[in-house]
């Protein structure tokens, strides 16, 4: 299989992609985390935040150039480690750090429309044929990992403020019958 198109992303520090997905125009979206302070952003939400920060960026598959990128993040680390997009377009960024969150962004990077804080931390978010979205990951239960994945109700993300607790268990009991 021979390598067609191949792009570098990041700066002078550490810069991961853990996520792509392409959206209903074609174009590449990714999603990581950076630890550059001069990570390359093109009109993005905000500035660096703390030592790593998620970010969201857009190539196009053609080229290789990279028509937008943001951090996203706080004072403190942040990771991107899922991404999804929606029909409307709308970028869902799943990512970790002070603590679980799934946030909404606008498919052109302009805003966030919301942020939801998880119950527990998941490693993948994807939409089912509805557009509800899903996320998955490892949950330590009574010391041992456990995989998950759990349906949020469509409404979640269209809140403009943080939820928490959206993910429950309703997984059996290891204690058996």
């Amino acid at each position: 299989m021979a390598i067609l198109s191949l792009s570098y992303l990041g700066g002078r520090g550490d810069d991961e992609v853990t996520a792509l997905a392409f959206d209903g125009a074609g174009a590449l979206r990714v999603a990581g985390t950076t630890a550059s302070a001069d990570f390359p952003a093109r009109s993005p939400l905000q500035g660096p935040g703390g030592g790593r920060d998620a970010f969201l960026a857009t190539l196009d598959p053609a080229s290789g150039t990279l028509v937008q990128a943001t951090p996203y993040g706080g004072a403190g680390d942040e990771t991107g480690l899922g991404l999804a997009v929606e029909r409307g377009g709308s970028l869902l960024l799943l990512g970790g750090g002070e603590g679980p969150f799934l946030a909404r962004i606008a498919g052109d990077g302009s805003a966030v429309r919301s942020t939801v804080t998880l119950e527990r931390a998941a490693a993948a978010v994807a939409l089912d044929p509805s557009g509800r979205p899903w996320i998955a990951g490892t949950a330590e239960e009574a010391g041992l990992l456990d995989a998950f994945a759990s349906r949020l109700a469509r409404d979640t993300l269209l809140q403009s403020s943080t939820a928490a607790s959206i993910v429950r268990s309703n997984k059996p009991s290891r204690n058996g019958p």
